[in-house]
């Protein structure tokens, strides 16, 4: 998972939500919690009108576009396996890059709460519905998305092994060094089809790589906390609230406490629209985003020159990663 996705809950959108985007839903699909399910049918795409500025530990991962891109790609590779063994997977998938990408923009601008004024002004706290990203192909045919569904040769061939070697739809593919046979007299690769996008993409991190993952989300979270309890944090949220306060919204400590003081789960109301618009104007006023981001973005330095060797395989893994997506993008045009 995208250590992007760690400071996802504290803005008002659960980090499981954000995961169906990062697969790109094509293992699973659901509507976040925080989307109004009236409204979950949009049919265009909503980039937000603010946009995160980017922090010191951005660089250890694959940005949002890359990951979108990733997403596409492994789509394109998986059906141009399965299609070289005269099979079809996923026939009239469709380009999810921009869905993805807009999505991922939209949470990291509520890093600290709401900031697009847009945004506010139409949906008030609930996240902007998106075009829905399905499990299934475009024509509707479940059986060609699961491995759990499909036929007994078509998920030798995609995953390299049979039904009663699956754990679980979330389990990640085996990936031996042995070919698990052959398919019409041609030789499956080693975890199949997915094994072998896996890793043409470069998508499992070694060990050391792994380990220092963990060590980056770890820093990312407590960059984000330290933050919050800084005090020239405490003071621009007292700004804010003083700000609050003249415009008649007294009850909210910070950004943070009044997008949780309403009911995501339920339509939007025109009470939690007009706080929403009074709090981003307040930010706005007391420039508190730009004061939290400076102050975050000097917590992850510090974090960054204590631990550079620790994070040293990180740095290294993203790199060849870029590089399989140069590489692949070249070979499938996606």
């Amino acid at each position: 998972m995208s250590r992007r996705l760690v400071l996802i809950a504290g803005a008002g959108v659960t980090a499981a939500a954000a995961a169906v985007v990062v697969s790109g839903g094509v293992s699973g699909s659901a509507t976040p919690a925080s989307v109004d399910a009236s409204r979950a049918s949009a049919t265009t795409v909503y980039t937000p009108s603010v946009h995160a500025a980017a922090m010191p530990l951005d660089a250890y991962q694959l940005s949002a576009a890359q990951e979108a891109q990733k997403v596409n790609l492994s789509v394109l590779m998986d059906r141009a396996c399965m299609r070289s063994f005269g099979l079809s997977y996923l026939p009239h998938y469709t380009d999810r890059a921009k869905i993805i990408t807009a999505t991922f923009a939209v949470y990291n601008s509520r890093r600290y709460g709401i900031s697009d004024p847009v945004a506010a002004s139409r949906f008030g706290y609930h996240l902007p519905s998106q075009p829905t990203i399905t499990s299934s192909s475009d024509d509707g045919d479940q059986a060609d998305t699961s491995p759990t569904t499909m036929s007994p040769d078509k998920r030798r061939v995609f995953t390299g092994v049979a039904a009663k070697q699956l754990p679980s739809l979330t389990a990640k593919t085996p990936d031996s060094a042995v070919s698990p046979g052959t398919y019409l007299g041609k030789a499956i690769p080693a975890g199949g089809c997915s094994g072998q996008t896996h890793r043409e993409l470069k998508d499992d991190p070694a060990p050391d790589a792994a380990k220092a993952n963990e060590l980056a989300a770890r820093l990312n979270q407590e960059a984000f906390t330290k933050t919050l309890h800084d005090r020239r944090a405490l003071t621009a949220s007292a700004a804010w609230r003083q700000c609050m306060t003249a415009k008649g919204y007294s009850r909210y400590a910070t950004p943070l406490a009044a997008s949780a003081g309403f009911n995501l789960n339920g339509p939007v109301t025109k009470r939690e629209i007009k706080t929403a618009v009074a709090d981003v104007a307040c930010q706005q006023q007391v420039h508190y985003v730009q004061t939290l981001t400076t102050l975050e973005a000097g917590y992850q330095k510090s974090s960054i020159a204590q631990h550079t060797a620790a994070l040293a395989p990180l740095k290294a893994q993203v790199a060849g990663q870029l590089t399989a997506l140069r590489k692949a993008l070249q070979a499938n045009g996606g």
